[in-house]
């Protein structure tokens, strides 16, 4: 069976350098890969995701929620499952730029710390092609600012009421920018202390999470089965993403969430038992307090949404 992709929401046209803004859910098993011949600059933010990724001969990266990797240049991307695991399930957030006005690079420059020309302080394209001239991945990227951009697009996607094209545009340059900020950082903290090691003990902690996420999660449980002090994961943890693990694994648990509402029938109690969250009370409390929503209010908007768009597909042929 291939690979199962399904659009939730898109935005285009966009005002340049940007062409579309969208939000996706590709579903695979451990039989398949996804496979993605890259022909434009993009920018992924993944919602939720598990898998190992291959470009191009580099070596595997593993994409965990939260994460964000910057595609400038054409490659091929292969998605696989993480060991162990039977299915992969990627929802992402997806910024493709126009290639008329920012094409994508021919070649990668060399490694090396991200630096802005000033005369691209002024100039946003230039900006771009300074920041995102080589493939990034950055780990631990869904923390509270870039939860706010991402809520600001989800409304204006739902709503799209009067302007919603320039208001997700310039949400755009929001994230970009965000984004660019963040490569800027990487150099000066991988070269202060054991950065590295942090980042990998992060990055171990954040598997095992997606791995135990429907478990009572507690800081001590995550340390154990990282054979790690609690105190020393959450100061990991956090100099690594920015995120304490709990905020880390709350948001995990309400994109889960999202996806099982909009993709499935399950009953929102059972969603919460999937998810982890003690009670379903719990639940919609943190969803509400998330998306604005109830799980029932957010899934009947989901369906109108679909319902309508279906309509419209319908009128334009």
């Amino acid at each position: 069976m291939p690979p199962m992709s399904r659009i939730l929401h898109s935005v285009k046209p966009l005002s340049p350098p940007f062409s579309e803004a969208d939000e996706r859910i590709v579903e695979f098993s451990a039989r398949k890969v996804l496979e993605i011949h890259n022909r434009k600059m993009k920018i992924l933010l993944f919602l939720e995701a598990g898998a190992l990724l291959r470009i191009d001969g580099r070596d595997p990266m593993t994409i965990q929620s939260g994460d964000a990797l910057i595609v400038p240049v054409q490659c091929r991307q292969v998605y696989s499952v993480l060991p162990g695991a039977e299915r992969c399930v990627l929802r992402s957030f997806r910024l493709d730029f126009d290639p008329a006005v920012l094409p994508p690079a021919p070649a990668e420059r060399a490694p090396g710390p991200t630096r802005i020309t000033q005369a691209a302080q002024s100039d946003f394209h230039r900006f771009i092609g300074d920041a995102f001239c080589r493939i990034a991945h950055l780990p631990g990227c869904l923390d509270p600012p870039m939860e706010a951009i991402l809520r600001g697009f989800h409304e204006e996607m739902r709503e799209r009421r009067s302007g919603h094209r320039h208001r997700v545009s310039g949400l755009c340059y929001l994230l970009a920018t965000e984004l660019v900020r963040r490569l800027e950082a990487l150099p000066e903290k991988e070269t202060v202390g054991d950065f590295p090691r942090q980042r990998q003990l992060a990055g171990q902690a954040r598997h095992f999470i997606a791995e135990q996420l429907a478990e009572p999660l507690t800081l001590d449980r995550i340390a154990w089965g990282l054979n790690r002090s609690a105190t020393h994961l959450a100061r990991a943890f956090k100099q690594a993403t920015g995120q304490t693990v709990f905020e880390y694994l709350d948001t995990v648990r309400i994109e889960r969430a999202r996806t099982l509402l909009e993709t499935t029938p399950l009953a929102a109690a059972e969603i919460s038992r999937r998810t982890g969250f003690s009670s379903p009370t719990v639940f919609g409390r943190k969803f509400k307090r998330q998306t604005g929503y109830s799980p029932n209010e957010f899934r009947a908007r989901m369906a109108l949404e679909a319902k309508t768009a279906a309509s419209s597909i319908r009128t334009s042929e």
